[in-house]
C-alpha cells in the first residue's frame, strides 16, 4: 500500500523541523559552553586583579585612616603657630614701644652754712636725694625667628595599572559559532526551496512529455 503524499510531506516536515531544532540546540550548547569559559576566565581575572590591587588597597586605607589625619593635625598646628607669630610681629610693628614707670633718686643741691671751730663759717653744698617716679618708653623685644618647618604631605598611594579583561577570543568564538549556525540554517532552507522548485516543475515536465 503506497503512502499518501500528505503523510510523506508531514514526515519530511517533521524531519526538517527536528533537524533545525538539533542545529539550534547545538548552537545554544556552544554558546553556553563559550559563555561558561568566558565567565570562568573572567572570575580568574578578577581574582588576579584583586591580588595585584591588594597592596594598593592596604596603602590607601592606611593613608586615609592614619597618614592623612596625622598630617592634617600637624598642618593645622603649624598654621596656628605661624598665624600667632605673624600676629605678634604685626602688633609690635604697630606699637614698637611700651610705656613704663620707674622710681629714680633725684639729687637735690642745697647751700648750707657750716660752722667750724674758731668761729669760721663756710657755705657748702649739701646733696640730698628725693625719690621721684619717672615714665619712659621701652622698646618691645622682637620674637625669635619663626623656625618651625611645615609638615610634608604623605604620598598618595598610586593604583597599579591593571589591563582590562580581554574577551576578544570568546567574542570571536561566539561570532564563529553564530556564523556556522546561520550558514547551516541557510543551507537547509535553500535545500527546501530547491526541493519545492523541483516538485513544482514535475507536472509541467510530465505534461510536456505526454
Amino acid at each position: 500500500m503506497a503512502k499518501q503524499p500528505q503523510f510523506q510531506m508531514a514526515k519530511m516536515a517533521r524531519r526538517k523541523s527536528s533537524d533545525l531544532e538539533r542545529l539550534a540546540k547545538t548552537y545554544q550548547d556552544q554558546v553556553s559552553g563559550i559563555s561558561g569559559n568566558m565567565q570562568t576566565a573572567y572570575t580568574g581575572y578578577q581574582a588576579k586583579a584583586a591580588e595585584t590591587n591588594a597592596p594598593y588597597e592596604a596603602a590607601r586605607t592606611n593613608y586615609t585612616d592614619n597618614l592623612l589625619p596625622a598630617y592634617e593635625a600637624q598642618k593645622a598646628k603649624y598654621l596656628s603657630n605661624l598665624d600667632a607669630y605673624n600676629a605678634t610681629l604685626a602688633e609690635i610693628q604697630k606699637n614698637p614701644v611700651t610705656q613704663e614707670k620707674r622710681m629714680n633718686l633725684v639729687p637735690q643741691f642745697n647751700m648750707v652754712r657750716k660752722e667750724y671751730p674758731g668761729g669760721l663759717g663756710v657755705m657748702e653744698t649739701e646733696v640730698t636725694y628725693k625719690t621721684q617716679e619717672e615714665t619712659y618708653f621701652k622698646p618691645r623685644p622682637l620674637p625669635k625667628k619663626f623656625s618651625e618647618t611645615a609638615p610634608t604631605a604623605p604620598d598618595i598611594p598610586q593604583a597599579p595599572e591593571i589591563a582590562a579583561f580581554d574577551d576578544t577570543e570568546f567574542k570571536e568564538q561566539l561570532g564563529q559559532a553564530e556564523q556556522t549556525y546561520k550558514g547551516e540554517v541557510g543551507k537547509r532552507r535553500a535545500g527546501r526551496l530547491n526541493a519545492s522548485s523541483r516538485k513544482g516543475a514535475r507536472p509541467l515536465l510530465s505534461g510536456a512529455s505526454a
